[in-house]
């Protein structure tokens, strides 16, 4: 899917390597509680327990820009509409369904 959105997501071809196999030993280590892959995120990441959060956005804009180019939308309009994603509605996705009572400012 990297390689697919390269003309949105400008990674280079090494960086679209080392994306796509540590999104594939993450979704190993999650979907089959696999100890060597648990292992191989250790050495890479100091705390297995954030790893998703790390992925998680870039998961995100694939899954939207795929959506959107399927669609027919043109490549700068998904550009533009990624950048733009996270602050849309004034505070970061992370806060926008937190529900009532919690604080949802992005500045915390």
């Amino acid at each position: 899917m990297l390689e697919y959105h390269k003309n949105v997501f400008f990674y280079t071809d090494d960086e679209i390597i080392e994306l796509s196999q540590t999104i594939a030993d993450i979704r190993n280590y999650y979907t089959h509680y696999d100890p060597g892959k648990q292992r191989a995120l250790e050495k890479k990441f100091d705390n297995i327990n954030l790893i998703h959060s790390q992925y998680e956005g870039i998961l995100h804009y694939m899954l939207l820009a795929t959506i959107y180019k399927e669609i027919g939308i043109p490549s700068e309009v998904i550009k533009e509409a990624c950048e733009n994603y996270r602050s849309r509605f004034g505070v970061s996705t992370e806060h926008l369904f937190d529900g009532p009572g919690k604080d949802t400012s992005p500045f915390n």
